[in-house]
């Protein structure tokens, strides 16, 4: 009897390669800003994109289809880096106009690359972690518990 992949997994493969063509197409758009803010060569940068999207994919193989526990927990790890990287962004945007009691004196400036700061970007690390909470889900759960999974029913 072949067993498929639960749904969950289907969900979280979905929406973690939703938020992966996400950042890059943010990276695209952004990266004449950012290679002159950081002042890299551009194959410095495209060398490192392409690390962090063969990481992706080395996560996502050991997530959907080795099912190996360990590969959850260091998505959720890596997700909850982005969100905290995320709300340092936005925590160096608005504190100095929150301590100014003016909200409209936003310094822009005082974050990183705020050319970075897209919506596209804060959309992206959102997607990312609701695609992990999927990883967390009883049926993903049970699949990760399972110490063998047969290689033909992976794509099932």
């Amino acid at each position: 009897m072949r067993q498929s992949r639960p749904k969950s997994i289907l969900w979280f493969e979905r929406f973690y390669f939703l938020s992966l063509a996400m950042e890059l197409f943010n990276e695209y758009v952004t990266w004449p800003m950012l290679l002159e803010d950081v002042g890299w060569e551009a194959s410095s940068y495209i060398l490192v994109w392409g690390l962090i999207v063969g990481v992706s994919f080395i996560i996502w193989y050991f997530l959907a289809v080795k099912a190996k526990s360990w590969a959850r927990w260091t998505q959720i790890i890596l997700a909850g880096i982005g969100a905290i990287i995320l709300l340092f962004d936005i925590g160096a945007v608005l504190v100095p106009a929150l301590q100014d009691s003016n909200l409209t004196n936003v310094r822009w400036e005082a974050m990183a690359w705020p050319e970075n700061m897209t919506a596209l970007y804060v959309m992206g690390v959102f997607v990312n972690l609701f695609a992990t909470h999927f990883l967390f889900r009883k049926d993903a759960i049970n699949w990760f518990d399972r110490k063998h999974v047969d290689i033909d029913t992976v794509f099932d």
